[in-house]
């Protein structure tokens, strides 16, 4: 899914001699088991950060990658209509001043991370679902990622013109096989035009 494909993303860069930090959503211990599986709970941000990089090392079998990039983290909470994560609040606008995670030399056996807080001014952000992360962002137009920022790369994964044009209007199947096709077509087009503009608004490309 698209948590891989950023993680991966990120690995390869690191490895190329690039200073990557990713940056995730951090959802409250107590929200968790609504998105991970039962024996996943992270209490800090410092656990999950930490399992990551494990995985990074044990699963994919990118050990260097675990050591080379960093780790950061926005709230984000889950819209159980649409089963999907959203910002609360402001993503990378905060980037700067935020803490990053990054393990010691070969510190995969102990629960302990480097964190640090230290200014940081990327030149080139990758925003992955550049839509979504902005669906309910409002900020003025100094703030936002493209006008501070040297380069905003956006990349979209999800096709969420077939899912407007596809969702059912209504539980009684009669009513929808008549209403759909007209107002799934008007959903694609408004999801469509509202997608270009999200992504128009906040990257350069």
């Amino acid at each position: 899914g698209t948590s891989i494909n950023p993680l991966l993303r990120s690995a390869h860069l690191s490895m190329s001699g690039h200073e990557v930090t990713l940056y995730i959503p951090w959802i409250e211990p107590e929200k968790q088991n609504t998105i991970y599986p039962a024996q996943f709970s992270f209490q800090t941000k410092e656990e999950h950060a930490l399992y990551i990089f494990k995985w990074l090392r044990n699963d994919a079998k990118l050990p260097q990658a675990a050591l080379n990039m960093k780790l950061a983290f926005y709230d984000a909470h889950l819209h159980k209509p649409h089963n999907s994560l959203y910002a609360m609040g402001e993503t990378v606008e905060q980037i700067e001043s935020l803490e990053r995670f990054s393990l010691l030399e070969d510190n995969f056996t102990a629960n302990k991370m480097n964190i640090t807080s230290a200014l940081y001014l990327p030149q080139i952000i990758v925003l992955e679902e550049p839509e979504h992360l902005n669906w309910y962002a409002y900020r003025n137009g100094a703030q936002s990622a493209w006008r501070r920022f040297p380069f905003v790369i956006g990349i979209i994964h999800t096709n969420y013109v077939v899912y407007a044009r596809t969702e059912s209007v209504s539980r009684i199947k009669w009513i929808n096989k008549i209403l759909q096709p007209i107002f799934g077509s008007l959903k694609a087009y408004a999801t469509l035009g509202i997608s270009r503009w999200m992504c128009a608004a906040h990257t350069h490309a």
